[in-house]
């Protein structure tokens, strides 16, 4: 499916939905949604991979979005954009990766902003980065994957950081 101008949209706020999507329950199982956003004045597309839960819970398992304005994107493609295996962020290093206690050292080139994410989307922790080693502690949370969004001057990437508990 392609999510371009084209698609059917219908706007609550700044969330979009196909209109004939929307009037029906959410189905079950690996779900594709198209999505559409403003970054400044240019309009992009992507689609957001999502499982609805037994528990009614939505469970966001992979995103992209066409870093070209108004380019469209094929859904599961990956655009010109970071996902969680492209490595746009230039020397960076996390260690340790994984980590026993959840504290991981973040070495980074360029000032940027770090957000931690759980595996349903929701954001553990917002911190600003300096160029040099920076610490990013997790301790409070459950032994689990979790995504790093970091946000550079002139860079971007999506990595993930595994805690374990051994």
């Amino acid at each position: 499916v392609n999510i371009n101008s084209t698609s059917g949209w219908f706007s609550f706020g700044d969330a979009f939905l196909n209109p004939g999507f929307a009037a029906v329950p959410f189905p079950s199982g690996d779900q594709y949604l198209g999505i559409k956003f403003l970054n400044g004045t240019n309009l992009h597309y992507g689609w957001i991979l999502v499982n609805l839960q037994d528990n009614g819970d939505l469970l966001v398992k992979s995103y992209a979005y066409e870093n070209v304005p108004n380019a469209t994107i094929s859904t599961g493609a990956t655009g010109s954009t970071a996902n969680l295996d492209n490595a746009d962020f230039q020397d960076i290093s996390i260690f340790p990766n994984p980590s026993v206690d959840g504290s991981f050292n973040v070495e980074v080139k360029e000032n940027a902003v770090a957000t931690v994410y759980d595996l349903q989307g929701k954001i553990i922790l917002v911190q600003n980065l300096k160029i040099g080693n920076n610490k990013i502690s997790i301790e409070d949370q459950n032994s689990s994957f979790y995504v790093l969004s970091l946000i550079g001057d002139t860079q971007n990437q999506t990595l993930k950081l595994r805690k374990n508990r051994f």
